[in-house]
């Protein structure tokens, strides 16, 4: 069973990560030391026959943070969770548009996409997002529970240290690399 869920992580990085050695070489994703966010609008709907999570909100870093840090959204398995660094399942890394406010953004994620589908039927059903400064660092969550596979997604906010999220390791880039992460004492960095 671990093996396969390797192979599968394995599989689906080589979807979600840049194609070459050297572009994956050339690719470093930085993140701000803190920052706070939310999401103000999250929703399930369908389109067509197509079952949707659209979410709506804001990220800030705090002052003094570099330019070209992004922020991203951890979508949460059954068994893992990934952080997609492009928009193959509907949420990659966003760049901060404004290091002095708030970047406001609006996503969806398509749970009928190949890449999705392909997720789910390895590692269990998409269980929640998070808004992330890092991977390790959640901002804001959401639930994501589905009645039946052709059903509009039901989305409601989750506390950013619910067991559904917080025991569950991440994959995925968005290191706090050199620049030191700072954990503590962020909540107010607005």
């Amino acid at each position: 069973m671990t093996r396969r869920l390797l192979l599968t992580v394995a599989a689906v990085a080589a979807l979600l990560l840049p194609s070459t050695p050297a572009a994956a070489a050339e690719t470093v994703y930085y993140a701000a030391p803190c920052a706070s966010g939310a999401f103000t609008g999250y929703a399930g709907s369908l389109d067509g026959k197509r079952p949707l999570v659209v979410l709506s909100g804001w990220a800030r870093p705090c002052v003094l943070t570099p330019s070209g840090t992004k922020f991203g959204f951890v979508h949460y398995y059954q068994q893992t969770a990934l952080l997609p660094i492009d928009d193959s399942i509907g949420t990659g890394l966003k760049d901060y548009k404004v290091l002095a406010g708030r970047t406001e953004f609006t996503v969806t994620s398509d749970l009928t996409s190949t890449a999705h589908t392909q997720l789910e039927s390895e590692l269990g059903q998409l269980t929640a997002i998070c808004l992330i400064r890092d991977r390790n660092a959640r901002l804001a969550c959401v639930a994501v529970d589905r009645p039946t596979p052709d059903a509009a997604p039901v989305v409601t906010p989750l506390p950013v240290d619910d067991e559904r999220v917080r025991s569950i390791p991440v994959t995925g880039q968005l290191e706090s690399g050199d620049i030191a992460p700072i954990t503590q004492h962020c909540g107010n960095c607005i």
